[in-house]
Parts: structure tokens; sequence; C-alpha cells
């Protein structure tokens, strides 16, 4: 007697995205690993400090990092780009579409400036 296969149940469209966000939403931890965040950290400020060499502001600097100091970095990145996506969400919502199109994430960087003002780098004159 052949075993009885189960006919695999499937979801609704967007049950699973929808409980994904559900799950993130309630968790506490980081979304994006912390090893590469702390690599790219640290070749960026090591373009900052050979730039600032370079322009004679002071000789190569290494930054030594704590632990806490990348880990803080990375939480206020990742509340930065949440709010950045619920804008996006918001946007495509009051056009009355159900997904983010790359043309409300250039919306959204376009509001963020105008209410912000450009980023402007304090130690560039």
């Amino acid at each position: 007697m052949p075993a009885q296969t189960r006919k695999k149940r499937k979801c609704r469209p967007g049950t699973k995205a929808r409980r994904d966000i559900k799950k993130y939403q309630k968790g506490t931890e980081l979304l994006g690993p912390r090893g590469p965040f702390k690599k790219l950290v640290q070749s960026h400020m090591k373009r900052v400090a050979s730039d600032s060499a370079r322009e004679g502001v002071r000789g190569p600097v290494e930054y030594l990092w704590k632990k806490d100091a990348i880990l803080k970095i990375q939480q206020a990145w990742e509340t930065q780009i949440g709010k950045k996506f619920q804008l996006c969400g918001q946007l495509a919502e009051m056009a009355n579409q159900k997904e983010i199109l790359p043309k409300h994430f250039a919306l959204a960087l376009r509001i963020k400036n105008d209410l912000d003002g450009p980023f402007t780098d304090p130690h560039r004159s």
C-alpha cells in the first residue's frame, strides 16, 4: 500500500510576508549580521582617516573600536532604514499600491532631504 502524500497547503499571497513582518517587529535582535557591518564601518573610517591625512588635518589615525560602539552604530543605522521603509510603505499606500517600488524610495529620500536639509559633513567646508 503506497504511503499517502499530503498535499502541501498553500497560503494566500502576502501571508508569509505579514508573518515575517510581525516576527521581526516582535524581536529585538539585529536584522543584519554584525561581522560584515563591522567591516563596513571600519573600512569607511579608514577611508575618512586617509582623506583627512591627505588634507593635512593630522597624520593617519587607526581607530580602535569597542564592541558596544559598533553595536550602537548598527542599531541607529537599522532604525533609520526602518523609518525610511515605513515612509515608503505609507507612500505606496497613498498611491493605492501594495508593494514598495523604487520610485517610492526615491520620493521618500527627497521628502526626507527637504525636511531635514541635505546631509553635509561638518568637517568639510
